[in-house]
C-alpha cells in the first residue's frame, strides 16, 4: 500500500513538473511536453533566442488542477483539470494583425521588420490577457508509464497539446489549409 501510494506521489510530481515546465519560460523545458517545430511546421523559426518569449505567451494563463491519480508500478493515469485562453481565438486575431502589419510595412519604409515583429509580440501578450478571450477548461487523463525507472507521458501528445492550447492545433490547420488552396489555386 505505501509503495503504491508513493508511485501515486512521484506521478503526480511528474504532471506537476510537465506543467511548471510549460509554464517556464525555459523553451527548452517548454519542449520537452510541446514539439513546436512539428506543431508549426519544418519551416517555422523556432529557434530558442527567438521564440521563447513568443512562446512561453501561449502558457500565462495556463491552470491547472490534478482531480485523481491511480498508479501501480509500470503504469499511472492521472486526471487533470486545465484551462487556458481559446487559443483558437488568440491565433485568429494573431494572424489577422500580422496580415494587416504586412500590408502596412509594404506600403511604409517606416516600418522595419523588428517594429513589426515588437508590435506582433506585444499584439499576442494583449490577446492572451484579454478579458474578451474566453477561457476553455477541458479534463484529460493523462496516461503514464516508466521509461528507464522515470515516469514518461504516454498519452497522445496531440490529444494534450488540443487541451493545454485549446483551439490551436485546429486553427493553425485551418489557416494551413486556407493557404495551401490559394497555392493551389495560382
Amino acid at each position: 500500500f505505501v509503495a503504491l501510494k508513493y508511485q501515486e506521489k512521484t506521478a503526480n510530481e511528474y504532471v506537476d513538473e510537465l506543467f511548471i515546465g510549460l509554464k517556464s519560460d525555459d523553451y527548452s523545458e517548454q519542449e520537452k511536453y510541446i514539439e513546436f517545430n512539428e506543431l508549426l511546421g519544418s519551416g517555422a523559426n523556432t529557434d530558442e533566442a527567438d521564440s521563447a518569449e513568443e512562446i512561453s505567451v501561449f502558457f500565462d494563463k495556463l491552470d491547472y488542477k490534478i482531480l485523481d491519480t491511480k498508479a501501480d508500478f509500470q503504469k499511472a493515469t492521472i486526471e487533470v483539470e486545465v484551462s487556458n485562453k481559446d487559443m483558437g481565438t488568440v491565433i485568429t486575431n494573431y494572424f489577422s494583425k500580422v496580415i494587416q502589419l504586412a500590408f502596412a510595412s509594404a506600403f511604409s519604409e517606416d516600418y522595419t521588420e523588428e517594429m513589426v515583429d515588437a508590435e506582433l509580440t506585444k499584439y499576442l501578450q494583449e490577446q492572451v490577457n484579454s478579458e474578451e478571450i474566453q477561457t476553455v477548461t477541458n479534463t484529460i487523463t493523462i496516461e503514464l508509464g516508466k521509461k528507464d525507472g522515470q515516469w514518461d507521458i504516454t498519452s497522445d501528445k496531440d490529444e494534450l497539446t488540443n487541451v493545454i492550447l485549446p483551439g490551436f492545433m485546429e486553427k493553425l490547420e485551418s489557416i494551413g489549409n486556407s493557404f495551401s488552396d490559394l497555392a493551389e489555386e495560382e
